[in-house]
């Protein structure tokens, strides 16, 4: 079975096809991170939601006119037949572009939910495409059950929506992590990154000189792909499991709470998932020096979650 969608999108073919396309413009209404090929032939993976990674093939790729891919969802699709197809025709219309997608070799279940799927992403697409910010993607009924890597994808997403569109003069505001600016939490944070992506295997991106954002993005992505497919196979040591995953969520979680107190911005953060990292431990002497966290700072135990994670890693809430 087919599913099939079609939308006019308020921009020229080109910047329709930047928007269906590049990882930072899919970022604002479709994914929470991804590594897109840029060559027929070349492989993707996005992350959709926490735990969520469509993966795939490029099969075509006509800039401003049509892009194809293979996609399946890593760890669920066990079938080994010939996999669904995604394809995005673009062309001109009403001023605008009229954007055809085509959602190929479903079965009745799976075209009833891509369906349901890509209504959704279009329409927060076509926010996006006007101006305006469609907001962080519904998914707090998938934490419950998530595990580790896929709380760190949920804290990534929390974290970058903090760093968007940062002002430069931002930079130098005080942040409440110890002796940071805005500036200096960045580099701190990514060199928290690249340091457990050493762990992994992974070596670090070249982001000198891009945004915020972006830059985290960039970082982020292929240690939260590394550590989900080592978590996934077993193939971590448990102390090594432990430490990634609480310096992961940590980090990616407190960090944006620092990052939103310094900038006077929203945290669009899922109630459970400060509690999911809770239930991750105690930091430990170790991850508090590694991470610059302070020593716990006392709340009430009945104390809202989000509280009780920054007063564990030294901060006073901001209640």
């Amino acid at each position: 079975m087919n599913v099939e969608k079609t939308v006019l999108v308020p921009l020229d073919p080109e910047r329709t096809f930047a928007l269906v396309t590049e990882p930072e413009r899919l970022r604002r209404w479709n994914i929470i991170a991804g590594r897109i090929a840029a060559e027929v032939g070349g492989e993707s993976r996005m992350t959709v939601a926490p735990g969520c990674h469509a993966v795939g093939r490029l099969l075509e790729l006509d800039p401003g006119r049509r892009v194809s891919w293979t996609q399946s969802w890593e760890g669920r699709d066990e079938d080994p037949g010939p996999p669904a197809t995604v394809s995005i025709t673009l062309a001109p219309a009403g001023g605008g572009t009229r954007l055809t997608l085509v959602h190929a070799g479903l079965d009745e279940a799976q075209a009833a939910g891509h369906a349901e799927g890509w209504g959704w992403y279009l329409q927060r697409l076509l926010a996006v495409a006007a101006g305006r910010d469609p907001g962080p993607d519904d998914w707090d009924g998938l934490l419950q059950e998530a595990d580790a890597a896929a709380l760190a994808d949920a804290s990534l997403s929390v974290l970058l929506r903090v760093l968007r569109d940062l002002p430069p003069e931002s930079l130098a505001r005080r942040t409440p992590c110890r002796e940071f600016d805005v500036a200096a939490l960045l580099d701190h944070l990514a060199g928290s990154l690249e340091a457990a992506g050493s762990e992994l295997g992974v070596t670090a991106a070249d982001v000198a000189g891009i945004p915020a954002e972006d830059r985290i993005a960039r970082l982020a992505q292929p240690v939260l792909e590394a550590f989900t497919q080592r978590l996934h196979e077993g193939t971590l040591a448990s102390g090594q499991e432990k430490f990634l995953a609480g310096m992961l969520n940590n980090e990616l979680l407190v960090h944006a709470w620092d990052f939103a107190t310094a900038l006077g911005r929203p945290l669009d953060a899922p109630p459970g998932l400060a509690e999911r990292i809770l239930e991750l431990g105690q930091l430990t002497p170790e991850l508090r020096a590694t991470a610059g966290f302070d020593e716990a700072v006392p709340v009430p135990p009945d104390a809202p979650a989000l509280d009780r994670l920054v007063a564990h890693t030294g901060r006073k809430p901001r209640g």
